[in-house]
């Protein structure tokens, strides 16, 4: 019997939404401290759903990566949101003082700050490791080693952010299945090539 396209997109679509709406609402209940760990969770089915020989079980590969990763996603977020009110605050000065050096410093963090956030859910969802230093080294390897990966993902965050604010609000409902899928699906090969060089290593991409 052969495989019915329209069926297979179908059933992709609804797994998306799926997996969406579980990170969405794990973030609301949690009131949205535990959204790190919502979307670490939401990263780790999501790759795995890109390989659509294997059988996913959404949910309970998500309550799972959930529980696994609560410690290190959530204050991970905590931190990077104090970063993002530090970075508010002097953007907002910036702006009032016309410093133009300051401004233009301002942006490249934020850029960074970004980046960062993409890259680190999504390496704590596919890789283990002990030390939550040594994360943030891989992720910073990873961001400045792969620049065309790290340009395709930070554009992808900028059409979404568009869509949403400049478009139209009602695309907030697509922009948590847009990043999903779009985040995954860039940085899957690059996240391969690791996985091939640490292989029997832990997982661990620093030891490449």
């Amino acid at each position: 019997m052969k495989d019915n396209p329209l069926g297979n997109i179908f059933s992709v679509v609804t797994d998306i939404l799926l997996l969406s709406f579980l990170v969405f609402f794990t973030s609301l209940f949690g009131l949205l401290v535990t959204t790190g760990a919502s979307i670490t969770a939401g990263l780790h089915v999501m790759f795995k759903l890109h390989d659509q020989k294997r059988r996913t079980y959404i949910f309970k590969e998500f309550m799972e990566s959930f529980r696994k990763n609560f410690f290190q996603s959530t204050i991970a977020f905590i931190m990077i949101c104090l970063i993002g009110v530090g970075l508010f605050f002097a953007f907002n000065f910036a702006n009032n003082t016309g410093s133009i050096i300051l401004l233009v410093s301002v942006y490249a963090a934020m850029i960074e700050l970004i980046l960062f956030v993409s890259y680190y859910f999504s390496i704590i969802s596919v890789f283990e490791s002990t030390s939550n230093i040594q994360t943030i080294k891989n992720t910073i390897i990873m961001i400045h080693g792969h620049i065309g990966v790290s340009i395709r993902m930070l554009g992808t965050i900028v059409l979404i952010g568009f869509m949403i604010f400049k478009v139209h609000s009602i695309f907030i409902f697509f922009g948590i299945p847009l990043y999903l899928y779009f985040n995954t699906f860039i940085i899957k090969k690059t996240f391969l090539i690791y996985i091939e060089k640490t292989r029997g290593e832990s997982n661990e991409i620093s030891k490449f």
